[in-house]
């Protein structure tokens, strides 16, 4: 298993928009958009966001 691929994790847009301390998941989509984070599907409450890209923008933004 040491050559087993590393999958990265998703997480929701509300609970971005929870941890980035902003409004709502449209604002959350806002703001990782702007950072270039790697998106999945819409901002529409559907939509995700890897675990390690909101990370890196909350302790930015801290």
């Amino acid at each position: 298993m040491l050559n087993a691929p590393i999958t990265p994790r998703y997480v929701s847009l509300r609970t971005a928009a929870r941890r980035l301390g902003v409004r709502d998941a449209l604002a959350a989509y806002e703001l990782l958009w702007e950072a270039e984070a790697d998106l999945r599907r819409g901002w529409d409450g559907n939509g995700t966001v890897s675990e390690a890209d909101l990370d890196a923008l909350v302790s930015v933004t801290r």
